[in-house]
């Protein structure tokens, strides 16, 4: 993938089964999506024909708005485990009965998307 380039997903419907996919444009024309398997393997499916039309098996084909590999690179560098940690801090005050539920949600809405500027208690 090229540094600008962007990858593309889609939604879409095989066979009546719901998927989801990296989609890429061939040469031709055509539209292939890649099905990422659990044990690392990828299946390519034919979606979209030279001519634009969908392949028989295909339906409700929807391009998502793909991430560029700044983006894709930026959330690498996120520390997973300590978010979660953070999250799971929060839920564990919660059941404990430390903090009200509107204290929980609230501190849980600024982990998650806030700018982090709400601190919780003994911080």
């Amino acid at each position: 993938m090229d540094e600008d380039e962007t990858l593309q997903l889609a939604r879409f419907t095989i066979d009546g089964v719901p998927e989801i996919g990296e989609v890429r444009l061939n040469e031709d024309g055509s539209l292939t999506g890649l099905l990422a398997e659990l044990d690392g393997s990828a299946t390519e499916v034919l979606l979209q024909d030279a001519d634009g039309l969908m392949t028989e098996n295909v339906s409700d084909l929807e391009i998502i708005r793909g991430h560029t590999d700044t983006e894709i690179d930026r959330l690498r560098e996120i520390d997973w485990d300590a978010r979660a940690s953070r999250s799971n801090l929060i839920v564990d005050g919660f059941r404990d009965g430390l903090l009200s539920a509107e204290s929980a949600g609230g501190l849980l809405w600024e982990h998650l998307f806030g700018d982090g500027s709400v601190s919780t208690p003994n911080q």
